[in-house]
């Protein structure tokens, strides 16, 4: 019962990845699928040019055919070889234009719906496993996809038209060819099986061997496993998962080779027989010296080609056909909506006893939180590390939806499952260093805008890196240079301020900054802020003498919120760490 239940989702696999092949290019597939069912049929063609090249050959030996017979059906033979060498040259070249093509349009597809996935998910585990494997699945459809069009438009057609061919000569051949193709199409079945089950177990090894990989020998990772002496811990869980790894493909391998031994002897003991069997028509009279060698020279072919479609090619989609699956699931998993209207960050946000919990995690990040925004404010949120400061930007910008409670814009209430991107713009803590000139690291929002950016350049405080380095690409593994952290940090700043927006967050925007340049970037934050709804998540906390409001957070709640003289009154957390951090500046300048 198990084992019809995962044919059966073979086939729909095959069905669906087919169906998208189809859909995405429909033109260029039923081009390239014509062609090679006419490369078949010539295929077909030279077994029976063949035979009667053979006949005449014979008559003229025998005196009942003229020279001439025959060098016409020699010259007829040629052009049909050399007019299937060129079907078959058209059809490998059409092949790779295809391949190209569908890389295109099947990559465009994952990234669409990884685009409109609900981000929260991207901190999910099993979640994280599933993209791997859609990636994988991805690149292997586009082979699977080939060779079902191999199967059907080239082989079974060839194979449909010798059928028939054999039939009328001997319609025992045809049974005996049967015969042959079962056991090793049995084989495969039973390898398609065992890959599939080892793609489910080895998806999680494969995404551990990646990070092993970049702890060793990514830029992000070099220095710091260098310093720590840390690259033998590294190599060694490499290899510890390699081995894991390997030993699993081994066991499956042996598994499958030796079902394969078994049934391709029956497959060898019926290819031995069908010869006797042709020998012996050629014997009693039963077939024609022409029809003799045209058989035996089909047969050889016909077997070597059983053997590259059920052992290799439909070998090829036993081994892949799990991470196909995988790549269809991923396509098939629920979505977000992108809404482009832009929500009106012109009016007040409000959160409404918000709770959320992060996927797989007991405890709430955030605990029946309520905040009002007010149009044009500028809030900071601070409070120590793990309070869940991180955790509500994501859920106001709408990166993250609440698990219980509401967040409204204005009077409406957002809604579950639908991403709002315009009028929003961030700079996250874990910003990111794209590879590319700087013109573009800080355009990267919009393309499309034609505003300078010159005005972002000048309130993130990098007027002279930009004016040396407006063109150099920010990358040493792309022949370019690289940035500081502070710079980097700079430069996200003016990507974030770029950006058309209304409502801004800050997220930790110092953190890579000396003193002297925090206090200078503060100032600037005031001209950020001006006329914009602003929430500054920092640490530093006499350095945010210009907001509106400070929100303190703990574990997941607003314990304390007002401006800060009203918070230091209050003698509580924030003067509490305000002063902590005085001392602690304080000491330092001793120090010094």
């Amino acid at each position: 019962m198990h084992h019809n239940a995962s044919i059966k989702s073979v086939i729909m696999v095959i069905k669906r990845i087919v169906g998208i092949a189809i859909k995405t290019t429909p033109l260029f597939a039923c081009v390239i699928f014509s062609v090679g069912i006419i490369s078949s049929l010539s295929q077909g063609v030279i077994t029976i040019q063949t035979q009667r090249m053979f006949e005449t050959a014979m008559r003229m030996v025998d005196l009942e055919a003229i020279y001439r017979q025959t060098v016409v059906q020699c010259i007829l033979l040629c052009g049909v070889i050399i007019l299937s060498q060129i079907l078959n040259g058209l059809h490998n070249y059409a092949y790779d234009l295809y391949i190209n093509k569908m890389k295109n349009k099947l990559g465009k597809k994952l990234n669409e719906k990884i685009n409109r996935i609900d981000p929260i998910m991207f901190e999910d585990s099993a979640f994280l496993n599933m993209v791997n494997q859609a990636k994988l699945g991805m690149e292997n459809s586009i082979e699977v996809i080939l060779i079902l069009g191999d199967i059907f438009t080239y082989y079974i057609p060839y194979f449909i038209f010798m059928g028939v061919y054999l039939f009328s000569i001997k319609p025992d051949f045809l049974l005996v060819m049967l015969l042959i193709f079962a056991p090793v199409s049995l084989a495969q079945v039973i390898r398609m099986k065992l890959y599939s089950q080892l793609e489910k177990e080895s998806s999680l090894l494969r995404r551990r061997l990646s990070h092993y990989e970049e702890c060793v020998s990514d830029i992000g990772y070099i220095k710091e496993t260098r310093i720590t002496s840390s690259l033998d811990y590294f190599r060694n869980k490499f290899m510890g998962v390699l081995k894991e790894y390997n030993e699993n493909i081994t066991k499956t391998s042996k598994r499958s080779n030796l079902y394969e031994l078994m049934l391709d002897s029956v497959t060898l003991m019926g290819y031995v027989y069908i010869l006797w069997m042709l020998a012996s028509a050629l014997f009693n009279k039963e077939i024609s010296v022409g029809a003799f060698s045209a058989i035996y020279v089909s047969i050889s072919s016909m077997f070597a080609m059983m053997e590259e479609i059920i052992r290799y090619n439909i070998g090829n989609i036993a081994e892949n056909i799990g991470t196909v699956d995988h790549f269809i699931r991923f396509l098939d998993y629920e979505a977000v909506e992108v809404e482009e209207n832009i929500e009106d960050y012109g009016r007040a946000i409000q959160l409404n006893n918000v709770t959320f919990y992060y996927p797989n995690q007991q405890q709430p990040a955030i605990n029946g939180l309520s905040l009002a925004i007010h149009p044009k404010e500028t809030i900071a949120i601070v409070g120590e590390n793990g309070s869940g400061k991180s955790t509500l930007v994501n859920l106001i910008l709408g990166l993250y939806y609440p698990t219980s409670g509401t967040i409204s814009v204005g009077s409406v209430n957002r809604l579950p499952k639908v991403l709002h991107y315009k009028g929003l713009s961030s700079v996250f803590q874990k910003f990111q260093k794209y590879k590319m000139n700087l013109e573009d690291n800080i355009r990267l929002s919009d393309f499309q805008n034609k505003k300078s950016v010159v005005e972002s350049v000048e309130r993130a405080n990098i007027e002279e890196l930009y004016l040396r380095h407006r063109d150099t690409m920010l990358s040493v593994e792309f022949d370019g240079i690289d940035l500081s952290s502070g710079q980097w940090q700079r430069v996200a700043i003016a990507r974030a301020v770029y950006k058309n927006h209304e409502f801004i967050t800050l997220d930790e925007p110092t953190a890579s900054i000396d003193a002297l340049e925090e206090d200078a970037l503060y100032t600037k934050f005031k001209e950020i802020a001006d006329n914009k709804t602003t929430i500054i998540v920092t640490h530093h906390l006499g350095s945010i003498s210009f907001v509106d409001r400070i929100v303190v957070m703990k574990h997941g709640k607003i314990v304390e919120e007002g401006s800060h003289e009203v918070l230091m009154k209050l003698n509580g957390l924030y003067k509490e760490m305000f002063t902590a951090q005085s001392e602690n500046y304080i000491k330092r300048a001793e120090a010094n």
